[in-house]
C-alpha cells in the first residue's frame, strides 16, 4: 500500500488590512491567472497517496513514479509517469499527477493541460493530493465557482482541512478558501465560508477576528445588507472590545455610514433644485411638491448618517488609539 499524503504548512502570510487584506489576496490570486505564478503558500508533500483506478496497473509502477516527486525530483516524476500514459491511456489519475508534477516543475502550461486531459476522461474526477499551491493554480485559472477547475481546487483545500480538522492550520485553509468565492466575486459565498471560520475550532484566532472582519465588509459593501453588517459589527465589539480588527470593523461601518450620508445629500442637493425650477409649473408642479417633500426625507437620511458616523469615528479617538486608524480619523471627520 501507498502512504497516504500529508503536507506541512511553513507559513501562510495573512496581514492585509480592511481594503489591503482583500487586495493582497486578490493579487495572490490574479498572479496565478494565464500560467502565471503559484503562488506564495508553501507546503511540504511527504508522500503521494494514489492507486489507480485500473486495477490492472502495477502499484509498484505508480510508486517508482511517485517517488521522485516526493523527493523533488519532479523531471524524472514526469518521465515515469507518462511512461505510465503508454500502459494505461484512460486513467485520469495519471494525468492529474502529471499535472501536478508539472506544476511543481514550474511547467503551468503543460501542467494546465493535464489537468483538463484528466477532468475529460472524468468529469467527476476527485482524487486530489491535498495541496495549496494546486489549489490556488486551479483557483487562478477558473472562470467561475461553477468550473470544474474550481471545483478541483476547493477539494484541495478541502482535503486539507479534513486532515487538520480543529487546528489552527483548518481555520488558514478555511479562511483561505474564502477569498477564492471572494475573488469571483461570490459574495454571499464568501461570507458563508467566513463564518464557517468562526464556527469551526479552535475558537478565538486571529483567522476568527479577521474572518469577522471581512464578513462586516462584504455585507454592507457589496451586499448592502446594512442589518447584518452592523449585527456582525455588534459581535466583533462584544467578543474583542480592544482588538485592531473591532478598530478596522469601526472603520469600515464609519465609512460606510459616510458614504450613504453623501449619497442622500446628493440626492437632496438635486431634489431641492428640481423643486425650485419647477415649482408652480402647470406641467411639472405636483412632481416638484413629490420632490420637495422626498428632498426633506433624504435630508434627515443624510444627517441621521452623519450622526452615525461622527460617532463609529469617535468610538475609534475613545477606544483605539494604539490603532492605526486613530492617526487619521480627526481627518475622516473633518469631511463630514
Amino acid at each position: 500500500m501507498l502512504a497516504p499524503l500529508s503536507i506541512c504548512l511553513k507559513s501562510i502570510a495573512m496581514k492585509p488590512k480592511w481594503v489591503a487584506r482583500a487586495a493582497a489576496h486578490f493579487d495572490f490570486v490574479n498572479s496565478l491567472f494565464s500560467f502565471k505564478s503559484v503562488g506564495k503558500m508553501s507546503v511540504c508533500v511527504l508522500a503521494l497517496a494514489a492507486t489507480l483506478a485500473c486495477q490492472k496497473s502495477s502499484q509498484s509502477e505508480l510508486q517508482a513514479a511517485v517517488d521522485p516527486i516526493n523527493n523533488k525530483n519532479y523531471a524524472l516524476g514526469i518521465e515515469r509517469l507518462e511512461d505510465l500514459l503508454g500502459a494505461y491511456p484512460d486513467n485520469p489519475r495519471v494525468y492529474y499527477y502529471l499535472g501536478y508534477a508539472y506544476l511543481m516543475n514550474k511547467n503551468h502550461r503543460k501542467a494546465f493541460n493535464f489537468i483538463n486531459l484528466a477532468l475529460v476522461l472524468d468529469r467527476d474526477y476527485r482524487d486530489v493530493v491535498g495541496d495549496v499551491k494546486l489549489a490556488n493554480f486551479l483557483a487562478g485559472n477558473s472562470e467561475s465557482i461553477s468550473d470544474l477547475t474550481f471545483s478541483l481546487a476547493r477539494m484541495e483545500l478541502e482535503k486539507i482541512i479534513a486532515k487538520n480538522s480543529d487546528t489552527i492550520i483548518s481555520d488558514k485553509i478555511l479562511y483561505h478558501l474564502a477569498f477564492y468565492y471572494l475573488k469571483k466575486k461570490e459574495y454571499e459565498k464568501s461570507v458563508e465560508a467566513f463564518n464557517k471560520v468562526v464556527a469551526a475550532p479552535p475558537h478565538d484566532t486571529q483567522f476568527d477576528r479577521d474572518s469577522l472582519l471581512m464578513i462586516t465588509q462584504i455585507q454592507l459593501w457589496n451586499l448592502d445588507m446594512e442589518p447584518e453588517g452592523l449585527h456582525t459589527l455588534k459581535i466583533l465589539l462584544e467578543k474583542y472590545p480592544q482588538s485592531a480588527e473591532t478598530a478596522e470593523a469601526l472603520f469600515i461601518v464609519a465609512e460606510y455610514k459616510a458614504k450613504k450620508m453623501r449619497i442622500f445629500q446628493k440626492r437632496y442637493d438635486s431634489l431641492v433644485k428640481f423643486a425650485k425650477r419647477w415649482k408652480g409649473d402647470p406641467a411639472l408642479g405636483s412632481q416638484a411638491e413629490q420632490a420637495k417633500t422626498q428632498a426633506e426625507q433624504d435630508l434627515k437620511l443624510a444627517n441621521d448618517y452623519k450622526s452615525q458616523a461622527e460617532k463609529d469615528y469617535q468610538r475609534i479617538i475613545s477606544d483605539h488609539k494604539q490603532t492605526r486608524f486613530y492617526s487619521i480619523v480627526n481627518a475622516k471627520l473633518a469631511e463630514l
